[in-house]
């Protein structure tokens, strides 16, 4: 699960535009009876806009979401880089590189004798039956061959990557929860802005189709 809470988010964006809309429709009334001038009218919802700040509720909603989608695409970056994060003292990280220089060798003519999804697997077995000692600097090397196999970066994510490490697997999970929800709220703040930016001319026949969350 991400970290956008798009019930919440929803609810703020659809209590900023129904607020803009009554004030919208009241000073209306006002111009429409002869009690306010245009002048008067444009005044006094300048006034209503600047008190409740409609289009600043947006633009937080928009910046909330913008900025937690930026961080899961951050977290996952950060998350990859731990992989190969070096362990152990430096004599530990020696000796380490020394026995992947024995162990690479095998496997690497055995990826060579494999394609596609039998090289991943191949890849992915190397590395869940290697000590964990070793098992960074096999990632480095691995996922630069891969990658250069012609595997995309996102099926050495999903396939290789995700099942050797859960914390990895989770940023993952929150990139797409989080991208599935900047979606959705995206479409219900265009709604809104396309009335709260139009101040009192905003189309008042045009229906608002909003995308409401499963939970709200």
């Amino acid at each position: 699960m991400g970290n956008i809470d798009t019930t919440d988010l929803f609810l703020t964006i659809k209590t900023a535009s129904e607020l803009h809309d009554m004030k919208a429709q009241t000073v209306q009334a006002k111009l429409n009876d002869g009690v306010i001038t245009q002048k008067g009218a444009e005044e006094q919802f300048a006034h209503l806009e600047a008190t409740y700040g409609w289009n600043d509720t947006l633009a937080e909603v928009r910046n909330t979401v913008e900025t937690e989608l930026t961080d899961a695409q951050e977290n996952i970056a950060k998350q990859r880089a731990k992989l190969t994060a070096p362990t152990g003292s430096t004599a530990d990280q020696q000796l380490a590189e020394t026995r992947v220089a024995r162990v690479w060798p095998r496997v690497q003519s055995e990826l060579e004798s494999a394609n596609g999804a039998a090289r991943l697997d191949i890849a992915l077995k190397a590395v869940q039956s290697a000590d964990d000692s070793i098992k960074p600097i096999l990632v480095q090397e691995l996922v630069p061959y891969l990658l250069a196999k012609g595997i995309h970066q996102d099926g050495v994510d999903q396939l290789f990557l995700r099942p050797l490490f859960p914390r990895f697997a989770k940023a993952l999970d929150d990139l797409r929860d989080d991208t599935k929800a900047a979606v959705q709220v995206r479409h219900n703040l265009n709604i809104a802005e396309s009335r709260t930016k139009a101040g009192m001319k905003y189309n008042r026949g045009l229906a608002q189709h909003w995308v409401e969350p499963v939970n709200a």
